[in-house]
């Protein structure tokens, strides 16, 4: 197949999800990042971004878009991703990755629990039409890891299904193992981590949005929460705010806990794409105001973060 871009992500804490907790709620999440996957190619089928007039909408929706997605092939909880453009992939990339956090994020905005923040009520109707509440678990649909440019092969497996032999996309290749290895060997944050070859076929805008710590490069993929990069006011209104808000009670509901780590670097990652994008000297008081806005003005001294 030659030299691809190429993209492994998987989910964060997902096999803690299976052993700790009943198993049905950590498989949702495989079924909210399909629902993602599939409500995005309709809409491109639907909708194509080159059909917008607009150019403001036509960017937006072809950011919104999997349409420089060849391949996406999933196993349990890790998918693999094939793309011909560094450009566009990346910005889709990181849109998948908003996207399937916000797909059940209102639960961490109005928590029911501030200590379980997954936990939430859902309102059902049976046969008879009565209302019910149901108590379930909701988890955060958060992912890490990494792109690579390089040798991508793919090719089909067997396996059976119900006593029938049918075929699977698998994919390999060096591109592949590069991938693998630098979301595992560089931890377990929910970083998008690009490999050099990746990086230098980004264009300079794009270059804009890639952080390093520890000589390692990473994309500020949640820039993508933003719709409308052109308007501060309104995204520090919307999404800015409620992003920081779900962040925040995210962090505070497990500060002390084994995963604290997963969401200090969620919320660091967001406030870095947030300043990224918006280079202005409002930006910081802003998020410094959103955070005291909560109530818990004391996280300012134990965030990793430089205002």
């Amino acid at each position: 197949m030659g030299d691809k871009f190429f993209c492994y992500l998987d989910i964060l804490g997902f096999s803690n999800r299976i052993m700790d907790h009943p198993t049905e709620f950590a498989l949702d999440l495989l079924i909210n990042y399909n629902t993602v996957l599939r409500d995005k190619f309709l809409e491109e089928k639907i909708h194509p971004a080159n059909k917008h007039s607009y150019k403001k909408l036509r960017e937006i929706s072809e950011r919104n878009s999997v349409s420089s997605f060849k391949e996406f092939i999933t196993q349990s909880d890790s998918i693999f991703i094939v793309s011909d453009d560094a450009d566009v992939f990346i910005e889709q990339i990181s849109s998948f990755l908003c996207d399937s956090f916000d797909f059940n994020s209102d639960a961490f905005l109005n928590m029911k629990d501030p200590l379980c923040p997954e936990k939430v009520d859902y309102t059902i109707f049976d046969a008879q039409g009565k209302i019910h509440k149901q108590e379930r678990m909701d988890y955060p649909l958060i992912m890490r890891g990494a792109v690579s440019y390089g040798e991508v092969i793919i090719g089909a497996t067997p396996y059976i299904h119900n006593g029938e032999l049918s075929y699977i996309a698998t994919c390999g290749g060096k591109a592949v193992v590069t991938a693998v290895k630098m979301a595992e060997i560089h931890g377990y944050g929910p970083y998008l981590f690009i490999d050099e070859k990746f990086f230098d076929k980004l264009s300079d805008d794009k270059k804009r949005y890639v952080g390093e710590i520890d000589n390692r490069k990473y994309f500020l993929w949640p820039i993508c929460f933003i719709t409308d990069r052109e308007n501060y006011e309104i995204a520090k209104m919307n999404e800015i705010k409620t992003t920081l808000i779900k962040a925040l009670n995210l962090f505070k509901a497990y500060y002390n806990t084994k995963v604290e780590k997963y969401y200090r670097d969620f919320l660091d990652l967001c406030i870095q794409s947030f300043k990224a994008l918006f280079d202005n000297e409002q930006i910081d008081s802003d998020l410094k105001a959103i955070i005291r806005e909560q109530n818990i003005d004391w996280l300012m001294f134990k965030l990793p973060i430089e205002f």
